[in-house]
């Protein structure tokens, strides 16, 4: 199996080796593409990552707007049934109104309780609602 391997490299450098010569020497860019290249308006160009600008905003608090089900998981009680329900009953104007969902227990609201200082409340984005990602994200372990 090694020679084979050794042999299926060889094989392969040869070839490359040999296509490189045939090609011959890189094409020299044209003035016009050097300049556009170093233009300063191309330079100042920022990409923004919406996912690491609401990242920055809300910190490691959970955000029940725009938060997937998966968010939940370390927070003992919460999932899947209550994060399923934050899930479903979202958006929220704010963290206390996560207590008025339509058929919540005692104990399931006394759970919410002992998280209330670990959730927050943003504006939803598109970014992270759209779809059906926030129940199943189609992350598996």
């Amino acid at each position: 199996m090694k020679r084979l391997a050794t042999m299926l490299t060889l094989a392969a450098v040869l070839l490359i080796t040999s296509a490189a010569s045939l090609i011959g020497p890189p094409a020299q860019a044209s003035p016009q593409l050097t300049a556009l290249s170093s233009s300063p308006l191309l330079a100042a160009v920022e990409r923004r990552n919406v996912v690491d600008d609401r990242a920055s905003e809300v910190g490691y608090k959970i955000d029940l707007n725009n938060s997937n089900v998966r968010a939940f998981i370390p927070l003992r009680g919460m999932y899947p049934t209550l994060a399923g329900m934050i899930i479903r009953y979202s958006p929220f104007e704010s963290v206390d109104e996560v207590f008025d969902m339509p058929g919540l227990s005692d104990l399931q609201k006394d759970v919410l309780e002992s998280h209330r200082d670990e959730f927050v409340v943003t504006a939803p984005n598109a970014a992270f609602v759209e779809g059906a990602d926030r129940f199943n994200n189609g992350i598996y372990k």
